[in-house]
């Protein structure tokens, strides 16, 4: 999170597999390439927050499942939403292989 958040490159061209694949929540196909040419997030004055996160093993594969949100720096939330991601170990090191984020509804949109 903190290398996404940050966009350092070098750390994200190491953690995500060079066939990541990322489904965002507007249902747009993102590749590893993608990722990395992304704004920095901290330039638009925002932060992503992480809360629920369980991860599953299943040998060299792991989900991981969670909660994200995004607040303006001075306070307000602005997103939020659920997350999937999908770690391979490769060679001993684990990689990020998928991702799917899910808008959450707001409580007003939900009744």
């Amino acid at each position: 999170m903190q290398a996404a958040q940050h966009h350092n490159v070098p750390v994200l061209t190491r953690i995500l597999a060079d066939d990541f694949v990322d489904i965002n929540y507007k249902g747009i196909v993102r590749h590893k390439s993608d990722v990395l040419k992304t704004p920095n997030l901290k330039m638009k004055r925002y932060t992503q927050h992480l809360s629920d996160e369980k991860v599953r093993l299943f040998g060299d594969a792991a989900i991981v499942t969670g909660r994200g949100v995004l607040t303006r720096d001075g306070g307000g939330d602005v997103a939020a939403w659920r997350f999937t991601d999908v770690f391979v170990k490769r060679a001993g090191v684990w990689q990020a292989v998928s991702a799917q984020e899910t808008v959450e509804r707001n409580q007003q949109q939900g009744r």
